[in-house]
């Protein structure tokens, strides 16, 4: 279904007459409706909400930004351009901004001589170029700035347009109809394919093997160290076990190292009692840490099983419980009532 779009196009008036002109050509071009200033009926209604109804009735909004300020509200100074700008952006409307790339070889008839305009201008100007502007310096380059960026901005944000009376209607119903057909396919496929994909993954009561390392000293009968070394063993649990003691250290954002320390703890305090009755006198055993691997495999397990997500947080990994994870944790950590036995 074919659609035309409107676009708002914000500006000082006076001095851009050209450029404003040659804008509305390039949006003729793309098949878009140029709304603005020239297109407003003779009103005696507030300048400012009747903006604000042609604003709402676009579907994208471009500023022009030259050596000009405009017309301010005398209440608190801000220019007509500005106010208007700061309303498409509350009202998420798709925007572009194009500002001339020299302003200070503008005409002197052409740009601000007010101090208090000029800090303003220039205030605006530095908001504006936070948000990847076009850059102009004659009407032929703004055109050409527009001609490309409409498109692009169509592309990464669809609207709803404007579409013919006279089109064929129920041809495109029946276009939209198979397509929502379609999407409630791939999403039933979608969900199959994922239960599937769950289904096979290890998880429950089912057994993992942790590998994982300490530190073994032993002294003779003064006390000196005879002998110290790495030793590895390996731990049995079922993943609902591993899961339950890890989880409450997920509920908020925890970075690698402080997850893999909390896995470290759990395995210590796993091993340590059964180590310490096998171990020999004058003995001891330090630093039980998991092997890397088996870190790496606990973490894509988890997040495999949709119970934690992972990010990137200030240049470190970090990990969190999704609330798939959060209704897990709950279900096997809370304490069951028990049943009554009969009297």
């Amino acid at each position: 279904m074919k659609k035309r779009y409107q676009v708002f196009v914000s500006s000082t008036y006076l001095d851009l007459k050209e450029e404003r002109q040659a804008v509305f050509d390039a949006l003729r071009r793309l098949d878009c409706i140029p709304a603005g200033m020239e297109f407003f009926p003779a009103s005696d209604s507030d300048p400012l909400s009747f903006i604000k109804q042609v604003i709402d009735e676009c579907d994208y909004y471009i500023v022009i930004m030259a050596g000009k300020y405009g017309t301010v509200f005398r209440e608190d100074g801000i220019s007509y351009t500005e106010r208007e700008y700061d309303y498409a952006r509350g009202k998420n409307i798709p925007t572009l901004a194009f500002l001339h790339e020299s302003p200070e070889s503008i005409g002197h008839d052409r740009r601000e001589s007010d101090d208090d305009r000029l800090t303003k201008l220039n205030a605006f100007r530095k908001r504006l170029q936070s948000f990847q502007p076009g850059y102009w310096k004659t009407a032929a380059k703004l055109k050409e700035e527009v001609l490309v960026g409409i498109p692009n901005l169509i592309n990464d944000h669809p609207r709803l347009g404007l579409v013919r009376a006279d089109s064929d209607f129920e041809k495109d119903q029946a276009e939209l109809t198979a397509l929502r057909q379609e999407n409630d396919q791939l999403k039933a496929e979608n969900v199959n394919l994922k239960s599937r994909f769950e289904a096979s993954i290890a998880g429950g009561e089912d057994i993992v093997q942790i590998e994982y390392s300490m530190v073994m000293t032993k002294y003779d009968s003064t006390g000196r160290i005879m002998t110290q070394g790495t030793v590895k063993k390996s731990l049995h649990v079922t993943w609902n076990e591993l899961y339950t003691l890890l989880s409450p250290s997920l509920q908020t954002w925890v970075s690698q190292h402080g997850f893999a320390k909390a896995v470290n703890t759990y395995i210590g305090d796993r091993v340590r009692p059964s180590l310490l009755q096998r171990l020999e006198k004058r003995s001891r055993i330090d630093n039980i840490y998991i092997a890397a691997e088996h870190f790496d495999t606990i973490v894509v397990q988890f997040q495999a099983l949709g119970l934690i997500d992972v990010i990137d947080r200030d240049g470190q990994r970090c990990y969190v419980l999704t609330e798939k994870g959060k209704a897990m944790m709950l279900a096997l950590r809370s304490i069951k009532k028990e049943c009554e036995e009969d009297i």
